[in-house]
């Protein structure tokens, strides 16, 4: 009898909400490097509003399956929430009818809430499907938790579909642990950065001359555009010779422009306003540090700081969620406390004073990309998870 050759992997990641895009970054980037590694991997999403993202898809050779689903209409009231729920059904039934026809051997899911509830219901009902994981955006303290109805019954059915939820760092993954998961199956896998897109080789360290500050946030509220701009006012009082460069857009775009001409710094800031996914390593070659002094509640894993440490810059950032387990504090950057001006105003100071050690800084960064988030590492991880998943399945 001929020898049963083992099927090849593949994976069909689901994305649930829009206006997430480092969940976005994160997913293509991870998607390409596994089918780098032979997984035969796609992305499946409500195409409306997803341009960036299938951009960054087709540059990578990331195939996107969108749901097929009809368009919602204006209707209001009691009429718009029925009309909400056939939308959702009919979400459910294109996604089940394609892990039927075309059926993958696992799902991954990425959620943020109640936007990936159609994916929990369709991984029952196709029945093809081997292996459910789940990818968290957001701590369960801020999005996901047990608690409301719809958040109960979103992780009602995750805790029932899922064969491993993970998250990005050591307290989250403890967080989901607490609301009495099994801890077989949680794990901490962190975000993930395509190396070989963010290289070391473009990156040039100014040790004199000005000193160039990024911060590439969403221009919204929590991020901590007002505290550094205050920083940054501090700095040019002290006579520091230095500049900031705002990238990114959002509803705060016209208080922060607003803010940072009332304080007179129109010379030392630039609001860059969106950049390109494929422009951000040009961008941050012409750095000598990022910031990124966020408080937002949700705040979990920034991309940003990831593709700041795979190009060797130096970082500095708040004692906030998942930040401290990107930044270690006197080796990779320097930590500071959430919304304390001085205190980010002297972290700043003390790399713009001392490039040397800045220079330190970033080069330690960029080892420890290539050693923890490498999407290269980051696949080979998942891939080790998906074949024990499936693995066990068999067996049982």
């Amino acid at each position: 009898m001929a020898e049963t050759l083992p099927q090849p992997m593949s994976v069909i990641h689901y994305i649930g909400l829009r206006d997430m895009t480092g969940v976005e970054t994160f997913v293509v980037s991870l998607a390409s490097a596994q089918r780098k590694l032979g997984i035969d991997a796609a992305i499946t999403c409500h195409p409306s509003g997803r341009g960036r993202l299938f951009a960054l898809a087709a540059e990578r050779g990331v195939p996107v399956l969108p749901f097929i689903v009809p368009a919602s209409s204006t209707t209001v009231g009691f009429r718009r929430k029925w009309e909400r729920l056939g939308l959702m059904l009919a979400r459910v039934q294109s996604l089940a009818a394609r892990l039927r026809s075309a059926p993958y051997a696992v799902i991954h899911i990425h959620p943020v809430g109640f936007g990936c509830l159609p994916a929990y219901v369709a991984a029952i009902l196709s029945r093809r499907t081997r292996g459910v994981v789940v990818t968290h955006h957001t701590t369960l303290s801020f999005n996901s938790a047990p608690k409301g109805l719809r958040a109960r019954t979103t992780f009602g059915l995750e805790r029932h579909t899922a064969d491993l939820i993970t998250m990005p760092y050591a307290a989250a993954a403890a967080e989901v642990c607490a609301v009495g998961v099994a801890p077989h199956k949680v794990a901490m896998i962190p975000f993930c950065v395509e190396l070989e897109k963010f290289t070391y080789a473009e990156r040039t360290t100014n040790l004199e001359g000005t000193f160039n500050l990024l911060m590439s946030a969403r221009l919204i509220a929590g991020k901590g555009h007002s505290e550094l701009i205050a920083a940054m006012q501090q700095l040019v009082a002290a006579g520091k010779d230095v500049h900031l460069t705002i990238a990114g857009d959002g509803p705060e775009l016209s208080s922060i422009t607003h803010l940072v001409q009332t304080k007179g710094l129109n010379a030392h800031i630039t609001l860059a306003r969106q950049v390109e996914h494929r422009d951000i390593p040009k961008l941050l070659g012409r750095m000598d540090a990022v910031v990124l002094p966020s408080y937002m509640p949700g705040e979990t894993f920034p991309i940003s700081l990831l593709e700041a440490a795979a190009m060797g810059v130096p970082a500095v950032g708040t004692r906030w969620f998942g930040i401290p387990a990107i930044i270690v504090d006197g080796e990779t950057g320097l930590l500071v406390d959430h919304k304390d001006v001085d205190d980010l105003t002297r972290a700043l100071q003390s790399l713009i004073d001392d490039r040397l050690n800045a220079k330190r800084l970033g080069n330690n960064a960029r080892a420890r990309a290539a050693l923890v988030y490498s999407a290269t590492v980051i696949a080979n991880t998942y891939l080790n998870h998906y074949n024990r998943i499936i693995g066990l399945k068999k067996c049982t």
